[in-house]
């Protein structure tokens, strides 16, 4: 199938470049008014250097939209952008919540800081204590179990015992 070029009249070219950076106005809409295809649209946008508005895409929406099972055209449809922006507003919103997964974790993980005195006393206070097990301490602290028990050796603590 061959395709004619259809050379543009200037009274096309000023449409364009009068309503393509204009929000209220589709590119599709653009090309079924001229009786031109979106790639043609692209094309002469490109050439007078014209451009669409950003647009911001509500997140929420769509993760809300995508939760109901719909799928990434029919999102982009209801929305009124391209399955691309959809696409590309998941994976944002998933490598954020990877982000904020990995800060938590990282907070939960060993961090080698020091000893204060007040968790030292703290743990002194509470080790003997049966109710206190080395878990409950350890989230107390923001610290490892394991770094409770070895510090609790380091100061010659015992289970079941007074300090």
């Amino acid at each position: 199938m061959t395709t004619t070029f259809t050379p543009w009249e200037a009274v096309e070219l000023e449409l364009v470049a009068q309503t393509y950076g204009d929000p209220d106005w589709t590119v599709k809409r653009i090309a079924e008014k001229l009786e031109r295809s979106e790639n043609e649209i692209y094309a002469a946008a490109k050439l007078l250097g014209v451009q669409r508005p950003k647009r911001r895409l509500d997140y929420a929406r769509i993760a809300e939209l995508k939760s109901q099972g719909l799928s990434d055209d029919t999102i982009a449809n209801l929305l009124g952008c391209s399955k691309g922006g959809v696409q590309g507003a998941l994976r944002s919103m998933n490598e954020k919540q990877h982000v904020e997964k990995r800060k938590q974790r990282e907070l939960r993980e060993k961090t080698n800081k020091p000893w204060q005195p007040k968790e030292k006393q703290f743990l002194a206070d509470h080790y003997s204590k049966p109710n206190w097990d080395c878990h409950r301490i350890a989230v107390e602290l923001r610290r490892s179990e394991a770094s409770v028990y070895r510090k609790a050796f380091d100061l010659g603590l015992k289970k079941g015992k007074a300090a």
